[in-house]
This record gives C-alpha cells, structure tokens and sequence, in this order.
C-alpha cells in the first residue's frame, strides 16, 4: 500500500490518479494526526510525505515514526528543498528526497524498485 501525506487536495488527487494507473494500492489523507490514526504497520508500505504539513510536520512524524518502532519506506517530496528537512530525512534513511513538481515516470519508477510489485 502507498500512503500519501500531503495537504495540498490537488497533490493528493494527482499520486492518487499516477498510483492506481500504475497499479498500486494508495490511501491519502491531509494530515499527518490523520495518518497516525488510521496507519497499521504492514511488509511491503511506502510513504510519500510532504514536509511542509500543519498539523505535524514530516520531520515530525518521522521522528514519532522512529520512536514508535514504525517500519515504512519513506520517500519525501516537497516544494522546499531546506538543509533542515534534508538532514531529518537522512537521519530517518527515507529512500529518497524529491522536489515539486516531480517526474511521474520517474517517481514510479523509484516506488516499483522499491516496494513489491504493482497489484494489478
């Protein structure tokens, strides 16, 4: 399953459209509280996270990620490409660390090598 965390409803509604083409499984949601809510840990998830969120930022749910023992490949895609944010996302291991607008093909391409194959 790919998880979207992103508050922009139009960032959400395009992973979703790329995903489901793709023939992945997704499930978005606004915020992170949401996420944490909802999310149960299973073999195999990816997260596309924002970093610039309001509830709880990415730096910060990557930090309840680690402190909970919570185990999700993480690739973070934002419009602010900030040392700060780099240097959480390294201290996580996220797979890798995108800037918007971000190549379709190309983010597929990184999921697919990076999850089990599309479901379809």
């Amino acid at each position: 399953m790919i998880y979207i965390i992103d508050d922009d409803k139009s960032v959400r509604r395009s992973f979703e459209i790329l995903f489901a083409a793709a023939g992945f499984t997704c499930k978005s949601f606004e915020g992170t509280k949401e996420f944490l809510d909802e999310y149960v840990q299973t073999e195999g998830d990816l997260l596309i996270l924002d970093i610039h969120i309001p509830d709880i930022n990415g730096c910060g749910l990557l930090k309840i990620l680690k402190e909970k023992n919570i185990h999700i490949s993480v690739i973070i895609v934002t419009a602010y490409d900030e040392e700060e944010s780099r240097k959480c996302a390294e201290d996580y291991g996220v797979i890798d660390f995108l800037v918007k607008p971000v190549d379709g093909d190309a983010l597929i391409e990184l999921i697919s090598s990076n999850t089990k194959q599309p479901t379809s």
